[in-house]
């Protein structure tokens, strides 16, 4: 089985790469419209997580805290990393492949960014 696009919030393959398009539609586009710096995926890949990771530090910068919930995923443990890393600390990263266990995580960060309010 193949996985496809962001479903589960990892940067993953495209799918339907035997396509003239090189992959399913996605939130980028095809990969055959460069969007992601290449036609391969593997690279489209890495641009991505490099993006990620961008946009990461630079909301930690500006001092956004910065919550990751990785949903239903088994990633590679540089994504792992990538995801853990966005987070603006350890605690506020939250894998799970139970998706009845969303409501405990949302409840956890509501609690979190409660006392971050009154203690700002």
């Amino acid at each position: 089985m193949t996985k496809r696009g962001h479903s589960n919030g990892t940067s993953q393959t495209f799918g339907a790469s035997s396509t003239f398009l090189g992959s399913d539609y996605g939130s980028y586009g095809f990969l055959s419209e460069k969007r992601m710096g290449s036609t391969e995926s593997g690279a489209a890949i890495k641009q991505v997580n490099s993006w990620t990771s961008t946009v990461c530090a630079e909301l930690k910068q500006q001092d956004v805290q910065i919550f990751t919930i990785l949903l239903g995923a088994s990633p590679a443990a540089s994504d792992l990393t990538l995801y853990k890393n966005c987070a603006s600390k350890p605690e506020y990263f939250f894998p799970t492949n139970d998706s009845a266990k969303l409501k405990e995580i949302f409840n956890a960060i509501s609690s979190i960014i409660a006392a971050l309010q009154f203690t700002g």
